[in-house]
């Protein structure tokens, strides 16, 4: 799902610097711990959670990421050669977007056509996967083309690398700042690892249930999840 963490929050959580913090109930609060309820919040999953995350989609689990949990996926390491852009300026505070398929028969268009249109918030923007080159003779030329293996959706209605194409033909509702320097990045990707799957979105299809035409994306994973059949690493 979607936090509002960063790559440690994510993995360590709530740092316990003060004894258990409860979510419960109580008189003053009577609506904590609604619909599930702790003794104690602090501490996450660690590395040890997040081994057992990698082991359940080597062993065939499929992972699902939405918006800025992502993070985990991309910047902790389990999908590797996606990097996170620098210096982009790209502000997406709440917009709809315009993305395109880039593989119109995978299992998560389905019920789509060619393009539609997605809500996003301000999550991190990553760079198209990179294919890793085995040799090289310089520190600085390790990454080799762009790999599009995995790259379900794409930001914009056009192919091609980022940049060239207006706000205006990006933008569907909403204000957002550079994001012609959005097109060509990832919007979803869809990574095989072992025998299983790792799916993530640069989007939350779950978004306050305001944005009901991007929860099929999801639920197409959901309900096809044994469709998306993964046959090459990357």
């Amino acid at each position: 799902g979607n936090v509002d963490l960063d790559l440690q929050g994510q993995i360590h959580g709530i740092e316990a610097v003060s004894g258990p913090m409860a979510f419960t109930a109580t008189p003053e609060s009577p609506s904590l711990g609604q619909p599930a309820a702790s003794d104690d919040i602090t501490g996450g999953p660690g590395w040890t959670g997040l081994a057992a995350i990698e082991d359940f989609v080597n062993q065939g689990g499929v992972l699902m990421t939405l918006g800025n949990g992502s993070t985990l996926a991309l910047d902790g390491g389990l999908v590797r050669h996606v990097r996170r852009a620098q210096g982009s300026g790209i502000r997406t505070p709440g917009v709809e977007l315009r993305a395109r398929f880039l593989k119109p028969e995978h299992p998560l268009a389905y019920g789509y056509g060619d393009s539609t249109s997605v809500f996003r918030a301000d999550y991190p923007v990553y760079d198209m996967p990179r294919r890793w080159l085995r040799m090289a003779y310089c520190t600085s030329c390790l990454d080799g083309p762009t790999d599009t293996r995995w790259v379900v959706m794409q930001w914009g209605t056009r192919g091609g690398g980022t940049g060239g194409e207006a706000a205006s033909d990006l933008v569907v509702s909403g204000g957002a700042l550079n994001v012609e320097s959005l097109r060509g990045r990832p919007a979803i990707l869809a990574v095989p690892r072992g025998r299983g799957m790792i799916v993530v979105y640069n989007f939350n299809p779950m978004h306050r249930d305001l944005n009901r035409s991007d929860f099929r994306l999801l639920w197409n994973g959901v309900l096809n999840w044994k469709n998306l059949k993964p046959t090459e690493q990357l």
